[in-house]
Order: structure tokens, then C-alpha cells, then sequence
């Protein structure tokens, strides 16, 4: 039975239409070669992201093919370089533009692989594999977001994070991980690492409890946080919570105006209501209690106030234990200050991929843990990033100074000349939403998290991290509006916005 009294919201338009891009007049999403190609082969890549490393292990392959998403990306992102040239004139002026500036990126990379020294074709590959994966990663992303129709985006995220929760509680309570608290929580690795799971699950978590549209959508972002709790999953914790704290109130705050305007009447105090109420008290209740009580935790904030004592000492100046006689990241800024400015073109064009403190750089100074043999980079490499210490945040190892010591200038320019053109062209792709404020917020927080652990850490070199962001952010972009215009409510209905259904055509 339809209510009489349900309306449109006067702000919205009578029927359902994309959003043009901003600087494209009248585009939409398009249906064509380009975007359908981005949009599967992201998510293939994003679940072989996920499903690698178990299934090598368990059919006895080459652990080399741990990197087979890695090395994908790369040709992935050229056949969308090669579409959107084929396709120029119907590609619109800002993918065009940002279509050049990943070629101008790639060039540049190509162009310090052969000014720098030494070089070899394993750096050649790790210049796009490693220090270009991000940009290629988030272009690939800004066409798949483009893609019209279908949501197994949505589905794969899914499937991504539940099978990290699932595969860390029976690792979790399989190595008795509690009882060895905080020794053993390296062994909640999921089915990548115990560093690289949270760094995507977290965010994917908080996408999906932006976008779903049921009751239960918060469980899955407190799921993976206890998890990541019981991991030591420091970083991730730092970073994607307090967005998740900022975020998930904003979309709150939306979906009860979006309900507002839709007039319903309110829901009585029921007993079964107050049931519900009861229930959802006790659980968070059994869940604090347990998060307080659990030796995990405990041992996870020892760790939290640990480290926090070693960054104090490490800005003051002062050596500690755990830095003593290893190169620091203090050593990787002078060294890559030095090495790009001994003449104008390591300046413009840096040392050469592979040749100053990137990821690159370390696995070709440390080899890859496939054992396979690749040649030596730069002494100034084997110097810094040779050996690893004890503490990641404090070592030589940096994407961003890595960034610049083995691009350049020019490169390092072209690198954020194309994330910003990727971010702003993903941003004008999200849906006309009552939550488009916070999805694209959600599109920010993402890629800018990446990029803000970039100084300490890798994870925009890092396949393991990169793709499954990037999938979360077309699910982000893609999202409809949870309450479309021209709708009628339903007698009856539940109450969360956006379980509206379309009026009678």
C-alpha cells in the first residue's frame, strides 16, 4: 500500500541521471571498450591480490607468481593508455588530459631508467611495477569508475573483506595468538601479510559501511578494526579510524535528513523494538568488554606506547636501540638530497628506478623473498636500504624520497601532476547521491592516506595495498543515490534510508 503522503525531495531532479564530470559538459558514463575493460580487469586483479599468495602456496607453484599482480598493473594501465588514445576525440578533455600526464610520467620514468646508473631491465620493470604503481592503478580505477551497469565491484569488495575476516579469526585462535600476546600477532596475516591486510580491509570496510544500505553495514568496519586490533596493525589503526570516526557520523547525519524529507511517519515504540535496542547494547557491551579484557589488546597498546617513545626519541635526534648501527630515515633524506643534486640531470631525472631508498630500490638490494636473482643497484642502495631494521617507520626505506631519488624532478612532478588529475577526474565521476559529500570525502581520505604514510612506510608501491584501494574508491564513486528521486515510500518499510522504491512510471 503506497502512503499519500511520501514526496520527492524539492532539490532533486524528477528522474535518476549521472553526473557530468566537471570540466566535461554533458558527459556521462559510457559504456564502451575502455571503461568495461578498466572495470573487470580491476577487479580481477583485485581479487588475485588476494588469492595469490594461498594458492601458490597450497598447489606448491613458483613463489615468484607472489607478484603476478604486481607485474599485471603495468599492462593493464597501457592498453587503457592505448583505448583512450584510440578513442581521443569521445575520451573528453579532462581524460585527455590526464591521459597525457601519465604518459608524460611514464616517459620520465623511462627516461631516468636510461640516463641513470646502473641500470637493467629489472629496474626497468620495477619503475612501473613499484614506483609507478600508484598513478597507473588510480587511472585504471578513473576509467572503471566511468563503467555503466553491473555491480560485482561491490560483490568482489565484499568477498575481499570477508575472506580477511575469516582467514585472521581461524589464524587468530589456530596460533593461540592471545595466549603469546604481542609476540605472535604477526602471524594474523590473512592471505597477505599481517602489515598489507589492514591497509586495505580497513578502508574497504568503511567504504562498504558507507554504501550498503542495511542495519548491519557498521559490523563490517568493527570486525576488521578488532581484528586489526589483535594484529598490531598500528598504522592502519592510525590512520583509517579517525577517518572512519569523521566519515561514518557524516553519512549518519545525510541519511536521517534524506529520511526527513521523505516525510515518513515515525516507527512506534515497540517491544519488539526495544528488543532490537537491547540486543545491539549487549553486544557492544560483550564486545568492550571483551576488547579490554583480551590480552591482545593489551599487548597491542604496549606496542602503541613503545613505538610512540621511539618516534619521540628518533625527532629529538637521539640514537635508540632499535635504529643503532642501521641507516635511518634522517640518512635517506641527506643521501637523496646529495645524489640528486650532483649535477642538473640527476636533478631533473633522478639516479634511475631501483637506485636510491624506493621499495624498488630494496628488493633489488635485498632480492625478492622468491629467491630469485636480480642485479645489484647503486652503492648508495646497498648502503640504505640493504639491510632492513627493526622498526620500518624509522628505516631508510621511503616511496616518497624514492620517489624523487629515482625520478627526479621531472618525474616526481609528473607523478603528482597525474594523482591529482586521477583524484580530481574520480571525484567528478561519484554519483549525483544524498551521500556524495561523503563518498567523495571517502575518495580523498583513500588516496590521500596512501600518500601521507608515504614518507615512512610503501604501500603505494605495494600491489598488495594499492588495488584493493583503488576498488574501493570506484565502489565509492560508483555508489547510487541510497534514495532516488521520484520515489514513493512503502507502507511498512524499515526505516533505513534509502529502502525507498521507485514510484509508478
Amino acid at each position: 500500500m503506497l502512503q499519500r503522503g511520501a514526496a520527492t525531495a524539492p532539490d532533486e531532479p524528477t528522474t535518476a541521471r549521472e553526473e557530468p564530470l566537471p570540466s566535461e559538459p554533458g558527459s556521462a558514463p559510457r559504456a564502451g571498450l575502455l571503461p568495461r575493460l578498466a572495470y573487470a580487469g580491476l577487479i580481477a586483479l583485485s581479487l588475485l591480490t588476494v588469492t595469490v599468495r594461498p594458492v601458490t602456496e597450497l598447489l606448491h607453484l613458483p613463489h615468484a607468481l607472489v607478484n603476478l599482480d604486481a607485474v599485471l598493473v603495468p599492462p593493464l594501465a597501457a592498453v587503457a593508455l592505448a583505448l583512450s588514445l584510440r578513442t581521443w576525440r569521445t575520451t573528453g578533455r579532462f581524460g585527455r588530459a590526464l591521459t597525457v600526464v601519465v604518459l608524460v610520467a611514464c616517459a620520465a620514468a623511462a627516461s631516468s631508467w636510461v640516463l641513470g646508473s646502473p641500470h637493467n631491465w629489472a629496474g626497468f620493470g620495477l619503475a612501473y611495477s613499484s614506483v609507478l604503481l600508484f598513478p597507473l592503478a588510480l587511472y585504471v580505477a578513473f576509467h572503471a569508475a566511468r563503467h555503466v551497469g553491473g555491480r560485482a565491484d561491490v560483490m568482489a569488495l565484499r568477498v575481499m573483506v570477508l575472506l580477511q575476516i575469516v582467514v585472521c579469526l581461524v589464524q587468530y585462535v589456530e596460533n593461540d595468538v592471545a595466549a603469546k600476546a604481542p609476540f605472535a600477532a604477526d602471524l594474523v596475516d590473512g592471505t597477505t601479510s599481517h602489515n598489507f591486510w589492514p591497509a586495505f580491509a580497513m578502508p574497504a570496510a568503511l567504504v562498504l559501511a558507507l554504501v550498503e544500505r542495511h542495519r548491519y553495514r557498521y559490523l563490517w568496519l568493527v570486525s576488521v578494526s578488532i581484528l586489526a586490533v589483535y594484529s598490531e596493525a598500528k598504522t592502519a589503526l592510525l590512520l583509517w579510524l579517525p577517518a572512519a570516526l569523521a566519515l561514518l557520523p557524516l553519512a549518519a547525519l545525510v541519511r536521517a535528513r534524506a529520511a526527513r524529507r521523505t516525510r515518513r511517519e515515525p516507527r512506534p515504540v515497540t517491544a519488539e523494538r526495544l528488543s532490537e535496542w537491547a540486543v545491539g547494547v549487549a553486544a557492544v557491551a560483550v564486545i568492550a568488554a571483551g576488547l579490554v579484557w583480551n590480552p591482545s589488546v593489551q599487548g597491542t597498546w604496549d606496542v602503541f606506547v613503545g613505538h610512540a617513545n621511539e618516534i619521540e626519541q628518533f625527532s629529538a635526534g637521539k640514537e635508540t636501540p632499535e635504529t643503532a648501527g642501521y641507516p635511518t630515515l634522517r640518512d635517506a633524506a641527506t643521501a637523496v638530497r646529495e645524489g640528486t643534486t650532483e649535477s642538473p640531470t640527476s636533478f631533473l631525472f633522478g639516479l634511475g628506478p631501483g637506485n636510491s631508498v624506493s621499495h624498488a630500490a630494496q628488493v633489488l638490494a635485498q632480492g625478492p623473498a622468491s629467491g630469485v636473482g636480480l642485479p645489484a643497484p647503486s652503492d648508495l642502495a646497498v648502503q640504505l636500504v640493504g639491510r632492513e631494521s627493526r622498526l620500518q617507520f624509522e628505516d631508510a626505506q621511503s616511496s616518497l624520497l624514492g620517489l624523487w631519488g629515482d625520478l627526479g624532478a621531472t618525474g616526481t612532478l609528473a607523478y603528482a601532476g597525474a594523482l591529482a588529475l586521477a583524484v580530481l577526474g574520480l571525484l567528478g565521476t561519484v554519483r549525483r547521491s544524498a551521500l556524495r559529500l561523503p563518498l567523495r570525502a571517502a575518495v580523498l581520505v583513500l588516496a590521500g592516506g596512501v600518500v601521507a604514510v608515504g614518507l615512512p612506510l610503501d604501500w603505494q608501491e605495494q600491489a598488495g595495498v594499492v588495488l584493493p584501494l583503488a576498488l574501493s574508491i570506484v565502489v565509492a564513486c560508483r555508489t547510487r543515490d541510497p534514495q532516488p528521486a521520484a520515489t514513493v515510500a512503502v507502507a511498512g518499510a524499515s526505516g533505513e534510508p534509502g529502502e525507498n522504491h521507485p514510484g509508478p512510471r
